[in-house]
């Protein structure tokens, strides 16, 4: 990442208006450029309430319990007509820089977006809220009493332990999937109190596995006594509304492999120790 991207993720808002103001004095500082540096400090400053009143409006509609605005007559109505009326002055001083202002705008949310690490910025990511929204919303209207075997498809749980091991198996079912749910399931040995830390690190662990393998899936982090207990939990429990997983993965030869690893070093083990006996005694 450039560092310039990094300076515009960690920079406040009372650095950002100096900035603007330093960089309207240097153009006024020019010549015989006071009609024009005013056209674009209006333009400036009707993109930035616009942008203001379609966040606020966002937020509000989101249902984001960390929005609570203290003007009293905040309403919704309100900020989605604050934002039309600065959009049509701006289109009205001038429609050509209007339109260039407007798309240098979402350009720069693209390229933040993208390039910005949003974990690091202390107000969050605003996206996140209005994609919950969504997705809850349309998730709703996945009733699964309207489920048709036409309509079916596959939604697979791979439960694996190592997934190095096992990474050609996991862009394997990465492709059956066919826009069914994946999820990549760890199951850890133990209760619910022994397995309590672990299930944290071992879910943040997984998930940035996954995004740097390039799969599509969710990480799900369980326990149990056994494997099969562990399966039958995530089985029971994994899915939301009517995404739910129909098909289990497991790396048999994966644990093949750990038997017979467990089986060599236990045999050869005491071998080892004896010899390394020897040679201290020796």
């Amino acid at each position: 990442r450039s560092r310039v991207i990094r300076i515009v993720g960690k920079s406040s808002l009372k650095n950002a208006t100096l900035f603007y103001g330093l960089i309207v004095q240097l153009i006024l500082f020019v010549g015989d450029t006071y009609q024009p540096v005013s056209l674009i400090a209006a333009q400036i400053y009707c993109a930035n309430f616009a942008a203001l009143n379609i966040s606020t409006f966002v937020s509000s509609v989101s249902g984001v319990v960390s929005f609570r605005p203290i003007y009293r007559f905040f309403n919704k109505s309100t900020a989605l007509f604050g934002a039309f009326v600065n959009i049509v002055l701006m289109f009205y001083m001038n429609p050509v820089s209007a339109l260039c202002f407007t798309l240098g705008i979402l350009a720069l949310v693209v390229v933040v977006d993208f390039n910005v690490d949003t974990s690091s910025i202390p107000w969050g990511d605003a996206s996140q809220p209005i994609v919950f929204h969504f997705v809850r919303k349309w998730l709703l209207r996945l009733d699964e009493r309207k489920e048709h075997i036409r309509h079916w498809r596959p939604s697979i749980i791979m439960v694996n332990t190592d997934p190095l091991c096992s990474l050609n198996l996991m862009h394997l079912a990465n492709n059956l999937k066919k826009g069914g749910l994946f999820e990549l399931a760890f199951i850890l040995k133990g209760d619910f109190e022994s397995t309590s830390v672990s299930c944290f690190r071992w879910k943040g662990w997984a998930m940035d596995f996954i995004g740097a393998s390039g799969i599509k899936a969710f990480a799900v982090v369980s326990f149990g006594q056994t494997l099969r207990t562990g399966v039958q939990s995530i089985l029971r429990t994994c899915g939301l509304g009517g995404m739910k997983a129909n098909t289990v993965i497991i790396s048999l030869d994966e644990y093949l492999q750990k038997e017979t690893f467990n089986e060599v070093y236990r045999t050869f083990a005491p071998t080892s120790q004896q010899q390394d006996q020897g040679m201290a005694s020796y």
